[in-house]
């Protein structure tokens, strides 16, 4: 059972592998096609981080504001 497992995993990392080898050339080839249309392409790789912010509705408050809109609908 553990060698099953051990060997699905494997298969699994170099499939992930794989796609990410394929992804990264799509991306080299658009850019150089971009290269070739506009000469110089320069990009901005920064990422986005997620920024998480708290919910301080409450429960009532959500099912009162999605009623009137419910309300609103049916007029």
């Amino acid at each position: 059972m553990e060698k099953k497992y051990l060997e699905k995993r494997k298969e699994f990392r170099e499939l992930l592998e794989k796609k990410q080898k394929e992804k990264r050339k799509k991306k080299e080839e658009e850019l150089k096609k971009l290269k070739q249309i506009y000469g110089n392409v320069y990009l901005n790789r920064k990422r986005d981080k997620k920024i998480w912010k708290e919910n301080n509705i409450k429960n009532e408050e959500w099912r009162k504001y999605f009623k009137e809109l419910l309300d609103e609908n049916k007029a």
